[in-house]
């Protein structure tokens, strides 16, 4: 991967989503760039509720942006996490 594909990237809960409660979208810039897999999201917002974080939140975090040439035409988000 190029050294200039680093970017500050945003988890944002959204609790109000009307197609899951517990929908994490990933935000980088301005712009939204996808959401976490549904397993995935459950599981941070259970992290966040354990550690008193109620509501819509927002985690900032290290991404790489993956794909978009070659075979591999969509591009995805990779998400450095920190660790359970």
């Amino acid at each position: 991967m190029a050294e200039d594909n680093d970017f500050e990237a945003y988890i944002v809960t959204e609790p109000d989503n009307p197609h899951d409660v517990h929908a994490c979208a990933i935000y980088i810039e301005e712009y939204k760039v996808g959401y976490l897999p549904k397993v995935d999201a459950a599981n941070y917002v259970e992290q966040m509720t354990s550690q008193g974080v109620h509501g819509t939140s927002c985690f900032k975090l290290r991404a790489k942006l993956v794909g978009g040439f070659g075979d591999r035409l969509n591009i995805g988000v990779l998400l450095n996490l920190p660790k359970q």
